[in-house]
């Protein structure tokens, strides 16, 4: 840790661009689950006077965030505009987000944090300040968390020992975080809270020089649900049938544009200057349709009720919920027996994806092909062509009641129906 603050400094005195994208003051987890939780144990009980007024103004403060990651940010923010919307406890408190700046948090808040009820602060200062207080008093806090961070101190435990925050297993974050969103989502149907009328900036807007496109995006790197790099190739019929359809199709994330794609015409947004934290948005805002990788990325439409169709997400049990989504998996075979879909969800609610679970070479992942991809494009083009959203088939609803226990049960979204089909021998 110490070795990373110096690093942090070092850049931040002598990059520009790091001056202008992250605070000076940074702390990261190591920092809280260690000194931060020491203060809150041993000195924060000084600031007790505080917390009573805090509470007596009726402010809260939101916690356990991941403000520098997209796949964390969208749903995060969403869930707690959700649960203010629909929570008579807390509908007349003012809830304030206070992070340092990095880019994904700084661009987030330029596009769309403003218009919200959330009170956005972007401080190293003051979160580093706050934070032990807040782990002291959770009575201060709400916390709509993806992840599986709980800095809070346990009541019985104040002041007696040196506590470390009681961080969430994978499956206690999936199957009860993630599960209470699902639901929220379900019953706050038409409620889309970051979805604002914004028109494309001027850049995009002559980048694109449409406004009927579809956005594509790729993971080139194995990570969160994304087990293996994507074959940009299981793309290209469905980019046809896209483009046939008198779409332009815009290559976006940050991945460098495959060869393939620029030989098809796509629009190489991801590597221009324009490619940023809140251009994003916009250019997903405003767009016809996604498709996309299983990423933090294909939240921004699923939340902003944009058509997504989310492609080789390994966990089965599905990450996003919105109702104009459709998902493809990746397969798992495991000593060359193929995992039915239960014996996937439960192998991935062991834990986050690491180096050593894909480098296990008893493990064959397989992707979607690109007969999977156009099939489900084709399912997602009716939601688009339609405006219907729910269109789901026999096979759909029996695959979703098929798992009571996780985050399918819950969800709006859809695996694609030709998908299940072809696979029925894994139930």
């Amino acid at each position: 840790m110490f070795f990373q603050i110096l690093l942090h400094v070092y850049r931040w005195l002598f990059y520009e661009n790091w001056r202008k994208s992250y605070s000076f003051i940074y702390p990261n987890h190591k920092w809280h689950d260690k000194y931060s939780c020491f203060l809150a144990t041993y000195v924060y009980w000084l600031f007790k006077p505080l917390a009573f007024f805090l509470i007596n103004k009726k402010i809260l403060f939101s916690i356990n965030n991941l403000p520098n990651a997209v796949g964390h940010i969208y749903p995060e923010v969403d869930y707690l505009l959700r649960v203010k919307k629909t929570q008579t406890t807390i509908k007349d408190k003012t809830i304030f987000y206070i992070y340092p700046k990095n880019p994904v948090l700084t661009g987030f808040v330029n596009a769309v944090g403003y218009t919200t009820e959330i009170k956005f602060i972007i401080s190293g200062l003051l979160h580093i300040l706050i934070w032990p207080l807040l782990m002291r008093f959770p009575e201060l806090t709400i916390s709509t968390a993806h992840g599986p961070d709980k800095y809070s101190l346990d009541d019985g435990k104040r002041f007696i020992k040196f506590v470390y925050p009681n961080h969430r297993s994978h499956e206690y974050t999936m199957r009860t975080r993630h599960k209470r969103y699902f639901a929220l989502r379900a019953k706050t149907l038409d409620y889309f809270p970051l979805k604002i009328v914004s028109p494309l900036p001027i850049k995009l807007t002559q980048m694109i020089d449409s406004d009927k496109y579809f956005v594509i995006q790729i993971k080139t790197e194995s990570i969160n649900g994304t087990w293996q790099p994507c074959d940009p190739s299981t793309y290209h019929d469905a980019i046809k049938e896209v483009i046939s359809l008198g779409y332009k199709v815009v290559f976006a994330g940050r991945e460098k544009m495959p060869e393939s794609f620029k030989k098809l015409g796509l629009i190489n947004y991801s590597e221009s200057k324009n490619a940023t934290a809140a251009n994003d948005f916009y250019l997903v805002l405003n767009s016809c349709g996604v498709i996309a990788s299983s990423s933090g990325f294909s939240y921004i439409p699923d939340v902003l009720d944009i058509p997504l169709l989310t492609i080789n997400n390994f966990e089965i049990s599905v990450a996003y919920p919105g109702r104009k989504t459709i998902h493809v998996p990746s397969l798992l075979t495991k000593e060359g027996i193929p995992m039915k879909f239960k014996e996937q969800i439960a192998f991935h609610l062991k834990g986050q994806l690491t180096s050593e679970v894909v480098n296990d070479k008893s493990i064959f992942c397989e992707d979607a092909s690109a007969e999977d991809v156009l099939f489900a494009f084709r399912e997602l083009y009716i939601i688009i062509k339609t405006g219907e959203v729910s269109l789901s088939t026999k096979a759909q609803l029996f695959f979703r009641n098929y798992f009571p226990l996780d985050l399918t049960f819950y969800a709006l979204s859809d695996i694609s129906d030709h998908f299940i089909k072809k696979h029925e021998d894994r139930y």
